[in-house]
This record gives structure tokens, C-alpha cells and sequence, in this order.
């Protein structure tokens, strides 16, 4: 008999990240306020009687769980990202921009800090010079260029003298994507799974949902709402969640962080 639970709606304004691994997730951007994101995690139960009919042994297979939500997004690398590589993106590089300044007025050290200027061909920007106030930082001891999902940025060491307070100036050459080109349509296509989590952090405490193995299940839709109209291009999100049967036995499926109610 196949059981359907719904296991719990997420909170409302989280936020989105999916990745081939976990030190690879990208930031998708947060589910609306007015979405309803939920969770129904589904199995096969049976139940084996003995000679008498009572019952000798009750168990569950085919584990699977599916998360439903909805994104503003019209990334095509990260629709493609949750689609599990069905598209093939092509990128055509435009003019290169030269001395483009990124002010952040206050950072934490060890803290990534992404560059709003991304190159085409996903290498690091040209950094020419950070200031933190009027002192100049030195790369290799104050900062260092980093990479987390797509997206380069730069992180200040923990043994740099700069003041978090007084904020960074960051200037930087790079050469941006003119256009992103995808194209799709193929008698077979083989899916690649990615990892989804799903977060809200209140008053300091977190709240996830991670599932190891999923797979778009919805295809894809995009809404793209009338000139006079208020709504944001969105993207419907079903993953569905298998076994990763390369985890240990019994974390194979999903991963609940749950401090907000810890102690309710």
C-alpha cells in the first residue's frame, strides 16, 4: 500500500539553493511570501500476518519525498541547474568593462563577498585594487579571490588588520556574457540529480530541509506576466527526492535541521 505523508509546509520567505554537491550549492533566490512550499514524503507499506492473522511484521520501501514551491527566476543556468542538465547553455562574450567599483559598506571577515561582474568564461575577475577607508589591502594577506557555485567574489582573512566598519571598495576588470543561448530537444536525455535545500534563519535559528538526490519532475514552466501587471517572471519547482544509496543506511533520503522548533 502506497502512503503519502505530508510531512510539513516549509516557512514562509525562504530561501533556495540546489548544487551537484554541498560545497557546490547556488543561491536561487527566495520562495515568495505568498507561496505555499510544502514537503510530502511518500512510501510503499506492507504488512505480513501470521497463520492466525495477527500481524508478525510491518515495513516500508521505496522511500521518496517531493517538494513542491515556486521561484521568481528566469536564470538559465539555474533552471538548468534543477532540470538536471537538459539544456545545453552557450554564452557569447560582450566588450570587456574596465574599472568597475563595487562599494560594500560593512562585511565579516572569512565571509564570502560575490563581485557583481562575473566573466562569461566563469574565470576570476581582474582584481585591481581593494580599499577598506583609505587603506589599501593586499591580496594573499588581507583578501583572497573565491569561488562558491558560479559566482566569484572575494574574502577577507581573519588575520587582516582591516575594520569590518569601514567597509570595501573594490575595483575590477571583467568580461561579461553578451547573451546566454539554451537549447533543448532530444529523443533521450540522461538527467543528472542535484542536491535541493531549502532554509529560513529566525531570530538566529535555522531551519532546513536538505534532499540528497532530486529531480525535476514538472518540467518547465515560465510565466512571463502582462506589461501592466505587477508579478515577477516565476518558475514552478517540483524535485523529486530518491534514495542516494551511496549514504549510509538510514540518511539516504533527506535532512531536517529544525532549531526554530527545538524547543517548542
Amino acid at each position: 500500500m502506497k502512503t503519502n505523508y505530508d510531512f510539513i509546509h516549509l516557512p514562509a520567505g525562504a530561501t533556495v539553493y540546489a548544487g551537484e554537491s554541498v560545497e557546490d550549492l547556488v543561491d536561487l533566490g527566495v520562495i515568495p511570501d505568498d507561496t505555499e512550499t510544502t514537503l510530502n514524503i511518500t512510501y510503499d507499506s506492507a504488512n505480513v500476518q501470521g497463520s492466525k492473522g495477527e500481524l508478525v511484521l510491518q515495513k516500508i520501501s521505496n522511500m521518496s519525498a517531493e517538494l513542491t514551491t515556486e521561484l521568481y527566476q528566469i536564470n538559465l543556468a539555474n533552471i538548468n541547474l534543477l532540470a538536471g542538465g537538459v539544456m545545453t547553455l552557450t554564452r557569447e562574450t560582450g566588450a570587456k568593462v574596465t574599472g568597475s567599483v563595487f562599494e560594500v559598506t560593512s562585511f565579516e571577515k572569512g565571509k564570502f563577498i560575490p563581485l557583481p561582474g562575473q566573466n562569461a568564461d566563469g574565470t576570476a575577475q581582474d582584481i585591481t585594487g581593494i580599499n577598506n577607508g583609505e587603506t589599501p589591502l593586499t591580496e594573499g594577506t588581507d583578501f583572497f579571490q573565491a569561488k562558491v557555485g558560479s559566482a566569484w567574489g572575494i574574502v577577507i582573512t581573519s588575520d587582516s588588520t582591516a575594520l569590518p566598519a569601514s567597509g570595501l571598495e573594490v575595483t575590477y576588470d571583467y568580461t561579461p556574457a553578451r547573451h546566454v543561448k539554451a537549447t533543448m530537444g532530444s529523443g533521450s536525455v540522461e538527467l543528472k540529480p542535484c542536491i535541493v535545500r531549502v532554509e529560513k534563519e529566525v531570530d538566529g535559528k535555522l531551519f532546513r530541509v536538505t534532499l540528497y538526490k532530486a529531480f525535476k519532475t514538472d518540467g518547465i514552466a515560465l510565466s512571463f506576466p502582462a506589461v501592466n501587471s505587477d508579478d515577477i517572471t516565476s518558475l514552478p519547482v517540483t524535485m523529486q527526492g530518491m534514495l542516494d544509496t551511496s549514504r549510509a543506511n538510514g540518511d539516504q533520503l533527506l535532512e531536517i535541521i529544525d532549531e526554530i522548533g527545538a524547543n517548542a
